[in-house]
């Protein structure tokens, strides 16, 4: 029956009164009556609390009756019926899964990743998603969804250094770098491109990976393919690793790899001697290999690559391959220079740096790329080719120490400023800060260490370093590794002591802020606004 409550006041024990949808009235319990009676006599089809505030206490809602607390918590063997009354709401709303799980689960995400290739929280949340269903994910898509991330930093995006460290930062990336590192003895041959490419584009140099890649590179000499070579030629460059100079073994001082110095000018002689032959009698260079995905870029790559291993006449200046691969690259371009991308950017910094450096073989560097596109890449450096190739923004490191610059009172500290020659018509690199009172490049090293407290400039600081030198500047690296060791204070101090080991050269040149002569007497007035109710009324202070 549907009841209402009546409109009888209680007092005392005076029991409200319900009428029925028939006209008559049926009295409620009292709350003594209802903690005392059964609970087979409460149950009913509708549940209704009757009684005081005090019996509302003493009495529990439950969709199938009505029972006492007393009763509830007076039972000793824990209960359905117990777990029910006590269980909060909204641990009851269970979604179940209603669909049918699919047959083939790892081809189920592969299909997955591929709808989320160019969004890098897409891909993080679906990695997260396979883990909560398996702990141990299929190792092929690991490394396909680490590479696909890597693919939304490369070459063509937009995305500055500081979003490459924020996605380096967070949790779910460590945990995929685990997971692949956890089960690094299932790493084959065609995962090794793969995976050093997405490092280098990520500026991610997993010390604890590398031994293992490396090992397969140097294995497989002799059956990688010519878009391979090239693709870990570049790669390892960029993240300074297998090049002529420096340490290059993994892991912690007491417990070193094995060196792989000279890794990249090996394989750059292993290009040379599969895929190319020279004319005796014109000495022009050719290729044997018709390989279709083979591309201007890649020789360009290559070309660039030994630029930064300072490579120019090695092994000597008549077997070198840098002219070689840079004749390749102009030839396959042809008169698509102007749409051939990151090419452009290879070929002018490659003649700008043996141009400064002036290595052996600089004349047969030069007349390798046609004079033609030389003057072309000289007009469209400025607004066409630098400005889409340098780094869009800063990073973490470079804000930081620029906020020790301004503390310490450096009033001359120039942010992302170009460097060049005195009679340069353009310049071409850009230092992290410039100080040109001192004469002074400050460089970040924000790339992972060879090992705890190892660290390693990438091949991009090497190259700045050499041309700034060349230039005449000084050149400090700050290394991520021991910045971040320090508090704000010794940061600070740090920062004076550097400053201090270059004296000043010339005045720092401050400017001033531009206005008319006959105003700068008067000093600025700011607005106070007073704290009432609208309108607003201003006066000057």
């Amino acid at each position: 029956h549907t009841c209402t409550y009546g409109q009888r006041r209680v007092h005392g024990n005076t029991r409200p009164s319900l009428r029925t949808a028939a006209g008559g009235q049926i009295s409620a319990p009292t709350p003594h009556e209802a903690i005392c009676a059964p609970s087979r006599s409460l149950r009913s089809s509708s549940s209704v609390v009757f009684g005081s505030s005090r019996g509302l206490r003493c009495l529990v809602m439950h969709k199938r009756g009505m029972m006492s607390l007393a009763q509830v918590n007076s039972q000793q063997i824990v209960t359905k019926q117990y777990l029910d009354a006590m269980q909060p709401r909204y641990l009851k709303r269970i979604k179940v899964f209603q669909g049918v799980p699919p047959k083939d689960f790892p081809l189920h995400m592969f299909s997955k990743l591929n709808k989320c290739y160019s969004n890098p929280r897409s891909i993080i949340k679906l990695y997260r998603e396979y883990i909560k269903a398996n702990d141990h994910p299929d190792y092929n898509w690991l490394v396909r969804c680490f590479t696909q991330l890597a693919n939304c930093y490369g070459f063509n995006s937009y995305w500055s250094v500081k979003d490459k460290q924020t996605l380096a930062s967070t949790p779910y990336f460590k945990f995929l770098v685990y997971d692949i590192l956890e089960r690094k003895e299932q790493i084959t041959p065609r995962h090794v491109p793969k995976l050093l490419y997405a490092m280098a584009t990520l500026d991610y140099r997993c010390w604890q990976l590398l031994p293992t890649l490396l090992d397969h590179v140097e294995a497989n000499m002799h059956k990688w393919s010519l878009p391979a070579l090239s693709n870990m030629i570049l790669s390892l460059s960029l993240m300074g690793v297998g090049c002529s100079h420096g340490a290059n073994t993994f892991g912690p001082a007491e417990n070193l790899s094995r060196d792989y110095t000279g890794l990249v000018e090996r394989m750059c002689n292993e290009v040379r001697d599969r895929y190319l032959t020279r004319d005796p009698q014109t000495g022009e260079w050719r290729c044997t290999s018709e390989d279709p995905r083979m591309l201007p870029f890649d020789w360009g790559g290559m070309a660039f690559a030994m630029c930064i291993n300072n490579l120019y006449d090695k092994p000597t200046p008549e077997q070198c391959p840098m002219p070689a691969f840079l004749h390749l690259a102009c030839e396959g371009v042809g008169e698509r220079l102007r749409d051939s991308g990151w090419l452009q950017f290879f070929l002018y910094q490659t003649l700008y740096c043996t141009d400064v450096e002036k290595p052996a073989n600089e004349i047969a560097i030069k007349k390798a790329v046609p004079l033609h596109m030389q003057q072309e890449l000289h007009l469209r450096w400025l607004d066409g080719v630098v400005l889409h190739a340098q780094p869009q923004g800063s990073e973490k490191l470079q804000m930081e120490v620029d906020e020790c610059l301004k503390r310490v009172r450096v009033r001359d500290a120039l942010i992302n400023c170009s460097a060049g020659r005195s009679w340069d018509e353009q310049h071409c690199w850009f230092a992290g800060h410039l100080i040109k009172s001192k004469d002074l490049a400050i460089e970040y090293d924000y790339f992972n260490p060879l090992g705890p407290g190892r660290p390693k400039t990438n091949g991009w600081l090497a190259l700045k370093s050499r041309i700034f030198t060349a230039l005449g500047l000084n050149v400090v690296t700050i290394h991520r590794c021991f910045w971040e060791m320090l508090d704000s204070d010794q940061k600070d101090l740090m920062t004076q002591k550097l400053l201090a080991n270059f004296p000043t050269v010339r005045k720092p040149e401050v400017h001033e802020r531009p206005g008319f002569p006959e105003d700068r007497h008067i000093n600025t007035e700011r607005f106070k606004v007073m704290r009432q109710k609208w309108p607003i009324q201003m006066y000057i202070k």
